[in-house]
């Protein structure tokens, strides 16, 4: 089980009605994505992430942990926001006979922008793409933050639900159950067959560690295949018919929570638009 799912299925928010927990995400999207940025988008990340972890009893160092997942797209998406290059003004020196060898000026950095010039391209940065980059990287955090509530307190199951409520085409749903339940299938496969490589030394060494990893990636598929096709027959065994039924479950559905978490989040929209005009 993935972590996002122990989480879940354990949390104590569970009981909340899937379509009041959604109606809170996409309100807090909302206002992670209209409010001024940087910092409307940094409050909401601040206040969904402190209800994660102390309503949501999610461990704050898992939650860190999560972040890191998107950080890698967050720091390329910045740096191609943030940066520019073009050739040097008048240079045409390097382009009839090829790349010239780096000559690198160091960057005269500044309070409103830097360049750094390497062989007959120059590289830099503006204000106005740091703002950009800046503003990206805020709405980023904010829209994680309000997902990563949503993923962590509503297991796949009410999620079913909550699409089946918003009248989504059964097909989907159901295809988003087989998936997330073969997932787990290609994950005991891969997992069972790099055990039994390991205990015959088949990564002891570089060379050994290629080929057994080839011989995992080619017989992966056959073999998950295998074990889906006996999943699919111990589910026309259980009387599939075409349709996987969920059980209903009761859930809280509270007006007056709904409209406190919406209100908090309209508070935190008109505070990052002052102090956002104050500065």
């Amino acid at each position: 089980m993935f972590t996002t799912d122990s989480y879940a299925y354990t949390s104590p928010l569970k009981k909340i009605d899937p379509v009041e927990k959604g109606a809170m995400t996409v309100f807090s999207l909302l206002v992670a994505l209209v409010g001024p940025a940087p910092l409307t988008p940094l409050l909401v990340a601040i206040f969904w992430g402190a209800l994660t972890v102390f309503w949501a009893r999610v461990s704050g160092r898992a939650y860190l942990k999560l972040y890191l997942l998107p950080l890698g797209f967050l720091v390329l998406g910045w740096f191609s926001l943030a940066l520019s290059f073009s050739p040097l003004t008048g240079s045409t020196a390097g382009y009839e006979v090829g790349w010239l060898p780096a000559k690198t000026v160091w960057p005269s950095l500044g309070p409103l922008g830097g360049t750094l010039s390497i062989g007959p391209w120059q590289l830099y940065f503006t204000p106005a793409g740091l703002r950009t980059a800046g503003a990206m990287t805020a709405r980023s955090l904010g829209a994680l933050s309000c997902l990563y509530f949503f993923a962590l307190t509503t297991p796949l199951t009410q999620m079913v639900g909550l699409l089946q409520a918003l009248r989504v085409p059964t097909l989907i749903s159901e295809l988003m159950l087989l998936i997330y339940r073969f997932t787990f299938v290609l994950l005991d496969v891969a997992t069972a067959i790099y055990l039994a490589q390991s205990a015959r030394n088949g990564y002891a060494r570089i060379k050994n560690g290629y080929f057994s990893l080839g011989q995992l990636v080619a017989n992966l598929f056959l073999k998950a295949m295998a074990k889906g096709r006996g999943v699919f027959i111990a589910l026309e065994a259980r009387g599939y018919q075409g349709e996987l039924r969920v059980l209903p479950e009761r859930l809280e559905w509270r007006p007056a929570r709904l409209g406190v978490l919406l209100a908090a989040d309209v508070f935190l929209l008109a505070l990052g638009w002052y102090l956002t005009q104050g500065v």
